[in-house]
């Protein structure tokens, strides 16, 4: 039964769709005929439903477990690389990242990683001619300084702090429900107002633009790939495999970085201050929340305080989620000897490849973070991302290791040139895993 499921996951993959009844029937008479099995078709289909493995909607019959069908087709796909190939085309519109990440577990053939070594390498080399400048975070683009200076870092987070207090509170005061739901209110009409002038994609955008978004496809989409087959290949595959792939993680990773955040500085956060602050539209709010008029101030300071907070998730994202892509897919133990074998070739890359040497080794980590950072002079946001990415991992992923404490040192070195320094009790609770009220 099993290799029959082989087979039907396999003619799926083929087709790109689920099969009818009429198929599924015609892949069984083949499969017992072929066996010289005495069990009638019909017979032999019917425990697959019953015991739930597969069921049957609008027509066509699908696999029940998603893992189950991924992990059958990547053991059929192993048994012919041609076909491994052709399905998991780096090129195609649809990528099956879960059956890929499988196959590459169970041992990928070197003309399918080359495949997708090439297809990162070019999606770098698209990328570099189109932004050949330094990296966005190296090239003194002044609002990304601006908006890490420790004022302004110190102002958001006080009145973050101030705003969550407030929220927290338990009063019954009437007084104090109808401030917890201006303040939401206010949030949600910024969330609104960003959401509308994002940079999004369609076909009446400027040939740059739409030019941008498909070279961030394809990196988005080389980092997704080198990340998986170093990861999940960490076992299966060759040493200089493993090293070339890590040396494209750090250059893909690196640029996706540089790109994204570019495109996020498209959106005009300051033509949204002076059109959301305008005293006509702050009155105008005040009339939609339904406050009294001498609530006009405060409005407009959290209006002004969350402008700033969605703005800065938005330009700390791109390096953010590519920081966690690698440390979460790749942060695998048993790559160290390849890390080590692993240059970067700039400061970016250097901070990458430190972050992700403290998942696979924190001691060792951590001595790479402090020579990445001492190597760094670009925009002192990257420290802020940093120290968010490692008190992340150490609360979701590290908590009561023994590796745990260098995550906590690491985040607190990048943050001291900012003046800033996570609280003890807040550091404490990230390194336990416990989770303040």
């Amino acid at each position: 039964r099993e290799r029959f499921l082989k087979i039907l996951v396999l003619e799926m993959a083929k087709s790109g769709a689920a099969i009818d009844d009429e198929r599924l029937l015609t892949l069984a008479k083949a499969f017992l005929e072929e066996g010289l099995l005495p069990t009638p078709a019909p017979d032999f289909l019917i425990p697959f439903f019953d015991i739930g493995l597969l069921y049957r909607s609008n027509g066509l019959v699908f696999v029940t477990h998603p893992y189950l069908e991924s992990y059958l087709l990547a053991q059929a796909l192993r048994a012919d690389e041609l076909l491994a190939e052709k399905y998991f085309d780096p090129d195609q519109k649809k990528f099956n990242y879960y059956a890929f990440d499988l196959f590459c577990e169970m041992g990928p053939a070197d003309g399918l990683i080359s495949r997708i070594a090439n297809y990162s390498l070019n999606a770098c080399k698209v990328a570099d001619e189109r932004y050949p400048s330094k990296h966005v975070y190296l090239d003194g683009a002044q609002k990304l300084i601006a908006m890490s200076s420790q004022r302004q870092l110190t102002s958001l987070s006080s009145g973050l702090m101030a705003t969550a207090e407030k929220l927290e509170r338990n009063d019954p005061d009437d007084g104090v429900r109808t401030e917890k739901q201006r303040i939401l209110d206010t949030k949600r009409y910024v969330r609104s107002q960003v959401g509308s002038r994002a940079v999004e994609r369609n076909e009446e955008l400027p040939d740059e633009i739409k030019m941008e978004f498909e070279t961030l496809d394809g990196l988005s989409r080389a980092l997704a790939l080198c990340a998986t087959a170093v990861g999940a290949g960490s076992e299966s595959l060759s040493g200089d495999k493993k090293v070339e792939l890590s040396h494209l993680l750090l250059r893909v990773g690196a640029k996706f970085t540089d790109v994204w955040t570019r495109n996020r500085l498209r959106i005009d956060f300051q033509k949204m201050r002076n059109d959301v602050l305008s005293d006509d539209n702050v009155w105008a709010i005040v009339e939609e929340f339904g406050a009294e008029g001498d609530q006009f101030d405060n409005i407009r300071r959290e209006l002004e305080m969350f402008i700033h907070g969605f703005e800065l998730n938005a330009m700390i994202e791109p390096m953010g989620r590519t920081l966690s892509r690698i440390c979460a897919t790749a942060g695998v133990k048993v790559l160290e000897p390849v890390l080590q074998r692993t240059k970067a070739s700039d400061p970016i890359e250097q901070v990458l490849r430190s972050a992700w040497m403290l998942e696979v080794n924190p001691e060792k980590g951590r001595d790479a973070f402090k020579a990445a950072l001492e190597n760094y002079n670009g925009t002192p946001l990257l420290r802020l991302v940093l120290a968010s990415h490692l008190l992340w991992r150490v609360f979701w992923h590290h908590y009561k290791t023994a590796g745990g404490r260098h995550f906590v040192i690491s985040a607190k070195r990048a943050l001291r040139p900012l003046g800033m320094s996570p609280a003890p009790q807040k550091l404490e609770d990230a390194r336990k895993g416990h989770r303040r009220k």
